[in-house]
């Protein structure tokens, strides 16, 4: 399990979160208009309240300008405390903080203010491919929050623009709000108390970086918390997609595949799916051999060189002639980039990823094939790493099984969905009911052994029933033509 620690995390603008709430507490304030025209001068018209949750407000010292965009507001009666806060609400907290942090009009440690609560939010837009509403994903994160979240104070209410999840008590130090905003739907993160109050002095010497680090990393870290085990994780894909890269950190890579995004189309041709593995194969064996670099333009390229009988060793295949004539053949075509078609990540398809393939024999008659390929193939996060099966001899149908899933468990969505019929018509030719059963018993041992070895969940869905099932009990009978097996990609990280 790889640990996470505010130190992977980037500031507010690198990852899509913004301020929509800051709260000032001013304990030794005892003229509100004093300060009130501070920040008038800064653009803020100011209004003060008796209480948080009270409708009406009063102007503060009438000099409130037409002029000024943002408002702050004074709450002057509060809860167990002697003091005044100052509230700074959606966008005029968000324009505050920007003042803050520019530092030339305004610095905490003037009225001897301290910062007593943040609120960040992360705006997720609604998708055509969402396959449920966000209204719907609200309710059923709340059914669902019931069971796995049973001890947190959780609300579901309706308001104009339509529903407003709450996770969590106010009391608290952190508190959750998920709701329907327009298009889109706002993750939003509360946090106060001693949590915020132990980053102040941050702010005061001006350490944003690191104040900003570690808050994205408490947003992170909370929203993982409650969300990863999601049934209906279609619109958490913005949390996924950003910690999914810490997943595979720093393991060894050499007996696996890392599958890139794959698009959703169909391999027309048994060929293609096999050379498509035995392209993720070599993106694997090219990262043990020495190599040379060069760069045109902004894209940088590695060069390797080598005997395609090694890497005919490395896949473990047969040394017989049929097989090395196919390897030939294989890096002849690889210089098309045909293969690429098949990434979801348009700048994987925009790039020139294998600009020159060379194929030569030496002075002993070996072939050597000599590769240049763009380092982007080798750093770009993988979002799911398999044992790499193909490197034994394969059945076909264990072949198209086990391509299925790898295929499957390449798209981005961390729940995945297995059409059983859609797998058995995807065969050439009739097949009849012992290879049916075969092909089936073949799909259950590979789910089992990636559930053994930590890649995925151990419960399975089955559709349309919505039968929940240990991957260890399901049989081949469970595989009818009817039914959709539904897993789900484990992501399996610790914050520290």
């Amino acid at each position: 399990m790889n640990q996470v620690s505010y130190n992977d995390f980037g500031l507010f603008e690198t990852e899509k979160l913004s301020v929509d709430y800051i709260c000032l507490n001013l304990p030794n304030l005892s003229n509100i208009s004093q300060v009130a025209s501070y920040f008038q001068a800064l653009g803020f018209n100011c209004y003060q309240k008796d209480r948080q949750e009270n409708k009406s407000r009063q102007e503060v010292n009438n000099k409130n300008k037409s002029q000024n965009k943002y408002e702050l507001i004074f709450i002057t009666h509060i809860p167990y405390w002697d003091g005044i806060q100052a509230h700074f609400i959606g966008f005029h907290a968000n324009f505050f903080y920007r003042v803050i942090k520019a530092g030339q009009h305004f610095e905490l440690k003037e009225f001897d203010a301290i910062l007593s609560r943040i609120d960040l939010y992360y705006d997720r837009r609604n998708q055509s491919k969402d396959k449920i509403g966000s209204q719907e994903f609200i309710n059923s994160s709340f059914c669902q929050f019931q069971i796995s979240h049973s001890r947190k104070n959780l609300q579901v209410k309706k308001n104009k623009k339509g529903l407003v999840f709450k996770i969590g008590s106010r009391a608290t130090q952190k508190h959750y709000r998920v709701y329907t905003k327009d298009n889109f739907l706002r993750f939003e993160f509360e946090i106060k108390g001693s949590l915020i109050k132990d980053l102040h002095q941050l702010v005061v010497n001006k350490g944003f970086k690191e104040f900003e680090q570690i808050l994205s990393y408490q947003f992170f870290k909370h929203s993982f918390e409650l969300f990863y085990q999601s049934s209906q994780p279609s619109h958490l894909d913005w949390l996924l997609n950003r910690l999914r890269i810490y997943k595979h950190r720093d393991q060894v890579l050499s007996h696996t595949v890392p599958s890139h995004y794959l698009k959703q189309i169909t391999f027309k041709k048994f060929s293609d799916k096999s050379d498509f593995i035995t392209f993720l194969q070599f993106i694997v064996y090219a990262r043990s051999l020495t190599y040379r670099t060069d760069s045109l333009g902004n894209t940088q390229y590695r060069c390797v060189q080598f005997p395609v009988q090694d890497f005919l060793k490395h896949t473990k295949r047969s040394k017989n002639y049929y097989q090395l004539d196919k390897l030939v053949r294989f890096f002849d075509q690889l210089q098309e980039n045909s293969l690429i078609q098949f990434f979801t990540d348009d700048y994987y398809r925009g790039l020139v990823t294998i600009p020159e393939v060379n194929l030569y024999k030496d002075i002993h008659k070996y072939w050597i094939a000599e590769v240049w390929m763009a380092e982007e193939l080798f750093y770009q996060p993988h979002p799911f790493l398999f044992t790499d099966y193909f490197r034994t001899k394969l059945t076909k149908y264990q072949f198209q099984v086990l391509f299925e899933i790898i295929q499957r468990y390449s798209f981005t969505d961390i729940r995945k969905e297995f059409h059983f019929q859609q797998l058995i018509n995807s065969y050439s030719t009739s097949i009849n009911g012992k290879t049916k059963i075969k092909i089936k018993e073949h799909f259950i041992e590979y789910l089992q052994a990636l559930e053994k070895q930590q890649r995925i969940r151990s419960e399975v869905l089955i559709l349309p029933s919505n039968e929940t099932h240990n991957i260890h009990q399901i049989t081949y009978r469970h595989l009818n033509q009817n039914k959709t097996i539904v897993t789900f990609e484990l992501i399996d990280i610790r914050f520290k």
